[in-house]
């Protein structure tokens, strides 16, 4: 989607490589975090916890983004 919403492909390629780079990093970390919280509480429950506030927390995000602002707020890399 980002693709489609910005005017080059170098602008693209950036709003990409962070999103990809920053998911593949909360996607590293959420399993280490659940089993620290599974040894430290001897349950899964609050690790469910953890997953449901992560979830609600990016479709808050999700719901705030408009591809319309894509482009002004990639301008400074536009050079």
């Amino acid at each position: 989607m980002a693709l489609e919403h910005l005017a080059t492909p170098k602008i693209a390629g950036a709003l990409t490589a962070f999103i990809q780079g920053v998911g593949f990093i909360i996607t590293a970390v959420i399993p280490y975090v659940a089993g620290i919280l599974r040894q430290s509480t001897g349950s899964f429950q609050v690790a469910w916890l953890m997953v449901i506030f992560a979830l609600l927390l990016m479709l808050i995000i999700t719901s705030r983004f408009s591809p319309a602002g894509y482009a002004k707020a990639m301008e400074p890399y536009n050079a």
